[in-house]
């Protein structure tokens, strides 16, 4: 299986989302790896046999054998290779890269062979309530619809900025709603107390379950934070670990060894529909 997440703008909470989806697939012993784009300057920290991509190499794009999709092959060897194995390939996207993504999908005839090597796709969309990202958010739904049908389309709602609460028939209401139009499952959401927690305590460099079960005092001394801030910001990043995981529970409800995922992934898709 592909879950991807993509957005048209940075600071977005994708690498947050994919990160969580990775946590609810270890949860459930998944096998799964991760394929990062992303500027050399903001590399982050990747497990043993995760891939990184650098934006940087997109120079080299006209000497690459095989153009842009070249130079991520190695990300879509993934996708051979779980063919084979099974397990779970998360795709994270750097912002502002839709372009270019689009473009790999179609060069790579991608939609066509994820369906005849029986790999699903789940796209995930990211989208803050600034109506211009809304919109943004509409587009990469209805272009990744018209480009890769087979994709499973979702938006992700990051209330960072503020609630998605608009006035009936105004412009961001109407594109709010397209956007789920254009989805094939409800939106999540990402609260945004939990967002600015998790921005509070990632200088630590654990991961959220890692928070979780750490000490709020030795946070602070982390941190240089008092003790009762550590408390709230992990106490909130909790709540939000485990209504998300609830949520993604019903996106992606499946409890099987990595082999059988996407056979899994359909059965249960055909019980939501003949619900």
């Amino acid at each position: 299986m592909l879950i991807e997440a993509v957005s048209e703008a940075t600071h977005m909470g994708k690498s947050t989302i994919v990160q969580r989806v990775r946590d609810y697939l270890d949860d459930i012993g998944v096998a799964n790896v991760m394929v990062r784009v992303e500027s050399r300057r903001l590399a982050g920290a990747l497990r043993d046999g995760d891939v990184s991509i650098a934006t940087e190499d997109l120079a080299q794009v006209e000497t690459t054998p095989g153009g842009i999709v070249g130079i991520v092959k190695p990300g879509l060897q993934e996708l051979n290779r779980i063919a084979l194995e099974g397990g779970v390939v998360l795709w994270d996207w750097p912002g502002g890269f839709g372009q270019q993504r689009q473009e790999i999908l179609l060069r790579a005839n991608l939609d066509a062979i994820l369906q005849k090597k029986g790999i699903n796709a789940l796209t995930l969309v990211m989208t803050t309530n600034v109506p211009e990202r809304i919109a943004e958010a509409q587009r990469l739904l209805e272009v990744t619809d018209k480009i890769a049908p087979s994709f499973k389309r979702i938006l992700v709602q990051n209330e960072y900025v503020g609630r998605f609460e608009f006035a009936r028939d105004s412009a961001p209401w109407r594109s709010l709603m397209a956007s789920e139009a254009a989805s094939t499952s409800r939106a999540l959401t990402l609260s945004k107390i939990a967002d600015v927690s998790l921005a509070t305590l990632k200088p630590t460099g654990l991961s959220v379950r890692q928070i979780i079960d750490q000490d709020p005092e030795v946070l602070g001394e982390l941190l240089g934070k008092d003790e009762f801030t550590m408390a709230a910001c992990v106490t909130a990043v909790a709540a939000w670990y485990d209504r998300s995981g609830q949520e993604l529970g019903k996106i992606l409800p499946f409890r099987a060894p990595p082999k059988s995922i996407d056979a899994s992934f359909e059965a249960a898709g055909r019980e939501t529909e003949a619900t």
